[in-house]
């Protein structure tokens, strides 16, 4: 809960919903149909949790417009009627979101930064982080500790990855990405074949790379890897979710 204070019609005119009841309610917080508390604002998507506000104690909904709301008392609570609750969602969210977490704006002195690397201006290198020879890192990337960077390796501005992420030899990472803590961008394919006698098993080198083009978003502990002979591309706008491969 914040102290900053939010009132049911700020939060209306935010959202450009219609309001349906006081337009002084406070609005401290955010929490479920369940969970939320006097002043703190909820969402109703759903007839599951529409046939909940009459137990709720939260004093505001956003509501999906068509959704019956049984117990709804105008003069004690309010609702804001939207298009798309879930839609609505977002910018009440980032309203109430602290903000990003990132490194101090500078270099790490427990950072490793390769002589040969390029780093752009605005930089965040947090400590522990290793940018290999000949990187390049644009413009207001955010580097967290024990990330690593790899020899030739490309990114974006605007770019953040987290904390033990590794950025592997030739890869390229797009403008404005978001790499995940420990996923890793490419890695060796799964490539092996038996030997020709059937007595072992032979790996088999991968010579291309990976490009996330601007946008993509790769949660935590994603492998993303290379290919055989040519890179492996994720295109632009790109969201992989945690423990991908």
């Amino acid at each position: 809960m914040t102290n900053v204070l939010h009132t049911s019609g700020s939060i209306a005119e935010l959202v450009r919903g219609t309001l349906v009841g006081p337009g002084d309610r406070p609005v401290r917080g955010l929490g479920t149909v369940i969970d939320a508390g006097t002043e703190e604002l909820t969402f109703i998507g759903d007839l599951l949790n529409a046939n909940r506000w009459a137990n709720s104690r939260a004093g505001t909904a956003i509501v999906t417009r068509g959704i019956e709301v049984r117990g709804h008392d105008p003069a004690r609570r309010s609702l804001i009627e939207v298009d798309n609750a879930d839609l609505a969602m977002i910018p009440v969210l980032e309203l109430f979101f602290p903000g990003e977490s990132l490194p101090a704006l500078g270099i790490s002195p427990d950072a490793c930064i390769d002589a040969t690397a390029t780093i752009g201006a605005g930089a965040r290198i947090g400590p522990g982080a290793v940018v290999g020879a000949r990187c390049v890192i644009g413009t207001d990337v955010s580097i967290h500790a024990n990330a690593v960077i790899y020899p030739d390796a490309h990114v974006g501005s605007g770019t953040l990855i987290h904390a033990n992420a590794v950025i592997r030899e030739r890869c390229s990472v797009g403008a404005r990405c978001v790499i995940g803590a420990s996923a890793v961008i490419g890695g060796d394919g799964f490539g092996y074949r038996p030997s020709a006698d059937g007595k072992s098993v032979l790996r088999i080198p991968h010579l291309g790379t990976v490009v996330l083009e601007d946008d993509v978003e790769i949660g935590s502990g994603s492998m993303i890897d290379r290919g055989k002979f040519a890179a492996t591309r994720i295109g632009a706008g790109s969201k992989i979710d945690n423990l991908c491969q």
